[in-house]
């Protein structure tokens, strides 16, 4: 493939550190701050020698605690002798982020790169992350990084047809991707055997299953990497002189310090386009897959940061741009840098200490404090310039962050004073629309029980795209849909049926679990009994899994069920379903609205088991069934093998099942707010991945004290929810990310005092239209243009100073607006788009599952990068 006459090797040196592992970050800070200062001493030592690091945090602690330092690591880097490599904010683990999760790390990482050393990092590392989603080649090329560096799985996990390969999402686009032989650090390994290592692979047949082969027909040009790692180091003396001796090497050509960029450099000018390199289509797993379900709570805290983050921009966003108000990008911007520190892998996997995670978690809660202040403080000051004075009753107005026009159940709370003596009677309430007409309303439980005061309303909201629109709440009238019930009920001695015009739904009496889901229109059925069951499955492996590829044993199930209607009204009807195992309980509350065709579910359960794990079976019956999946922006289709597999927001199991009058496409989809694993078994056994109860940061082989009290992973209470979608399609991908991305950003109710106001009660057509269905924005922010050279120092803060009444000081008019599209469906798509804020039309084309970046300014829309660059301002930053 590549045209050099004899085998040379460049070898990178570096220290792999983690921030936070078996330490906190404190020890991890102090830990790179030496590593740099012994990376510079070497450097002062052998001019040859060249060091490679990533992570823009690390070096922002190096500038925050030792300036002069930085300074040192500023001149190395201009002399190309320090390589910044990576472009994130720190080495995130590579499956559980959202797409805007690692498109944030770039954007972080990448500005303070060009901000600190006057440059991007070009080639994406991560060289210790257990696995690799589908979505990263998009990722990372829209990020300005042609190349990647990993290292797992290793060829034992995943044999691929060379150690460097062309990678491909599926929008098309590409990376040159290396597979870093003899793996990154030094174990129980030198540098001279690392070179011996990969002399004698040259020798041996091709056998892609032994760790020792990991080369075969690439070419000429290889890279090995040496260094002390994990709790940092870096390149040895020894390790250099090392290298030296061996550039004598009569194997090679050559044995030469390098770095990254350059090895892949030499790759490309030396590739024969007769004979390109080999592409891979798919994802790079499978290691250590316990990593997607240890520790819930991390993985829970981060699902919810990042969406709750997107929806705070995009209302801040809007209240900017309809009412003036000052847009707090500072705070977002240290929300996401706390976020995306916590992607690290070792923390996000939950593979790390108690202490180091509860860190973690602390963090977590500052991200989401600010996101929660920026929407409210968004909410209100849109909310103040609405006129709400007019029509009975109290206004409610209900707020949608996305950019589709959204229908779906609301609840609420409502404190109204009345007499203790009333209490015994039933309380009356009416929700009107705009136009004064009756909707049902239902009575609900409210969060603190403190009498009749305080009510719970739940009903069904109609708002439009990135909009709101506004509703009457009046206390103490009797609704007229009072007594209507739009499900109907059936019970018999062991079974339990509701159903509404889209879904029948059946439970058993004996073991709580869905024993039919029939989407009536279609006539499929999804779940033939067990659906929704507890799975106790043996689990004895690490926290990180290792060695496994499936958990598949099931030693127990949950039963000794109980089964009621808990709630029956207007709106909706809730069945709850309890069940034990030994001292752990699972409840599971299936709420079924009268117009849904999907069932949504709350869970709440107590765990109290060790070494096992807990999974949810939905057994589908699919004939010929196969798994997709969300990850990091794109669907990824698998067999089904029970393999256990990461996923985003969605999963389903597709196959085929007979309809009303034959067999025909159906998939059953589940959306979750909280849960990342799962697995496919060849029957179509679809099973959700709820918590493992193995113990914190346990390495095998490595023992422990009998003495030694171990804290052990989720144990006693959690709570979360996912939704089920049984569809007559093979492949529903928008219904699902779009259900996905509702259930983790809902939409959201605001009570509001009556007051005049200078903006509609409701926008008909939202902030947004869309032609495509298919294509979502889902971002929407300030450009970091808008911020200046100072990091965003004088961003408005929250406190709504210097507020502009017609939006034209706070408009982002310098930097413009940032856009960001997604294709949901995996189709080539053209879509026309108005932006009516800004009086901005323009037509976008996409390519399958493409996230494409447009910033809106000066009444035109140009498509940027994901760091917000246009073409011409990345070439010139790569020329020079």
């Amino acid at each position: 493939m590549l045209n050099t006459p004899k085998p040379s090797i460049q070898m990178v040196g570096n220290a792999h550190l983690d921030p936070a592992w078996m330490w906190c970050w404190g020890e991890g800070m102090e830990a790179f701050l030496s590593t740099c200062r012994a990376a510079l001493q070497r450097m002062e030592e052998t001019p040859e020698f060249v060091f490679t690091c990533s992570s823009a945090a690390h070096y922002r602690w190096v500038e925050q605690v030792e300036p002069e330092l930085f300074r040192q690591i500023q001149q190395r880097v201009a002399q190309g002798r320090w390589a910044i490599v990576g472009g994130w904010w720190t080495q995130a683990d590579c499956n559980l982020p959202s797409a805007e999760g690692f498109l944030r790390q770039a954007l972080l990482g990448q500005r303070y790169f060009l901000q600190s050393f006057g440059r991007i990092a070009r080639v994406g590392y991560s060289p210790d992350a257990f696995g690799h989603t589908l979505g990263l080649p998009q990722l990372l090329a829209r990020s300005g990084m042609p190349s990647y560096i990993f290292c797992r799985p290793d060829p034992t996990e995943l044999p691929l047809p060379s150690p460097i390969i062309r990678w491909h999402s599926p929008d098309g686009s590409n990376v040159l991707a290396y597979r870093v032989p003899f793996h990154y650090n030094m174990y129980e390994s030198s540098v001279p055997k690392k070179i011996a290592d990969l002399a004698e692979a040259f020798h041996r047949p091709s056998n892609l299953s032994n760790p020792a082969q990991p080369l075969r027909n690439v070419g000429d040009v290889w890279c090995l990497f040496y260094g002390v790692g994990n709790h940092g180091g870096g390149p040895t003396k020894e390790h250099i002189r090392q290298i030296i001796e061996a550039s004598s090497n009569s194997q090679f050509s050559a044995v030469e310090f390098s770095n990254p960029e350059r090895f892949f450099a030499t790759i490309r000018n030396g590739e024969d386009p007769r004979q390109p390199l080999p592409s891979w289509h798919d994802d790079l797993q499978l290691n250590a897959p316990g990593c997607y379900s240890a520790h819930s709570e991390i993985k829970r805290l981060n699902r919810q940061s990042e969406h709750l983050l997107l929806q705070a921009e995009r209302l801040s966003a809007l209240a900017a741009l309809r009412v003036g108000a000052g847009y707090p990008a500072t705070e977002f911007r240290r929300a996401w840098e706390n976020v995306c520190f916590n992607h690290f892998h070792d923390i996000l996997c939950g593979v790390a200490i108690r202490e180091a995670l509860q860190e973690a978690m602390e963090t977590y809660g500052q991200a989401l404090n600010t996101a929660r202040q920026a929407t409210r403080y968004a909410i209100q000051r849109i909310a103040r310039k609405v006129a709400t004075s007019g029509g009975e009753g109290t206004a409610l107005l209900v707020f949608n962050s996305h950019s589709w026009a959204v229908r779906h159940g609301v609840t609420f709370e409502l404190w109204h004073d009345i007499d203790k003596s009333l209490w015994t009677q039933p309380i009356h309430l009416r929700v009107t629309d705009g136009a004064g007409c009756d909707l049902p309303c239902q009575i609900g439980f409210t969060s603190g029980k403190i009498g009749k005061d305080r009510v719970a309303v739940t009903f069904l909201a109609d708002v439009p795209a990135f909009g709101w629109r506004q509703y009457r709440v009046i206390y103490g009238q009797e609704s007229p849909h009072a007594d209507h019930r739009g499900a109907s009920i059936q019970q018999r001695e062991d079974w339990l049926q509701v159903e509404n015009a889209q879904l029948r739904v059946c439970f058993s009496l004996r073991d709580g679990c869905i024993t039919e889901l029939l989407h009536k229109q279609s006539g499929i059925c999804l779940l033939h009994g067990g659906g929704a069951a507890g799975l106790v499955i043996d689990d004895p492996t690490d926290t990180w899994g290792h060695g496994a590829t499936a958990f598949d044993e099931v030693i127990g199930r949950f039963g000794n069920a109980e089964v009621r209607v808990v709630q029956n009204g207007p709106t909706h009807i809730t069945i709850r379903s309890r069940t034990w195992f030994g001292a752990s309980w699972i409840q599971q509350d299936f709420k079924l609205y009268h117009h849904s065709d999907y069932l949504e579910v709350a869970v709440k359960l107590f765990w109290g088991e060790q070494n096992k794990m807990l999974k949810l079976a939905f057994p589908t019956g699919l004939s010929a069934p196969r798994s997709v999946a969300e990850s990091a922006g794109v669907a990824t289709w698998k067999p089904a093998d029970g393999t256990e597999r990461p996923c985003g927001t969605w999963f389903a199991a597709s196959g085929t099942t007979a309809g009303t009058t034959n067999r025909q496409p159906a998939t059953l989809g589940i959306a979750t707010d909280a849960k990342h694993s799962f697995s496919l078994t060849p029957d179509g056994d679809l099973r959700m991945t709820v918590l493992r109860s193995p113990a914190y940061a346990l390495h095998t082989p490595h023992p422990f004290h009998p003495d030694e009290d171990l804290d052990y992973l989720d144990q006693g209470v959690q709570r979360f929810h996912y939704t089920l979608h049984p569809v007559a399609d093979a492949a529903p991908m928008e219904l699902l990310a779009k259900a996905g991305m509702l259930l983790n950003a809902p939409l959201i109710p605001h009570l509001e005092s009556a007051h005049e106001g200078s903006i509609p009660e409701a926008d008909p057509n939202g902030g947004i239209i869309i032609s495509a269905t298919n294509v979502a924005a889902t971002v929407l922010k300030r450009s970091e243009e808008s911020d200046g050279e100072n990091g965003g120092k004088n961003d408005e803060k929250n406190d709504g100073e210097n507020e502009a009444e017609n939006g034209e000081e706070n408009n982002g008019e310098r930097g413009g607006w940032i856009v960001r599209l997604h294709e949901l469906s995996g189709k080539h798509t053209t879509a026309q788009l108005h932006f009516p804020l800004l009086g901005i039309e323009w037509t976008a084309t996409l390519a399958p599952h493409q996230l494409s970046t447009w910033r809106l300014r000066g009444g035109t829309a140009t498509e940027v990068n994901a760091i917000e660059m246009s073409e011409e301002e990345d070439r010139k930053l790569s020329e020079g």
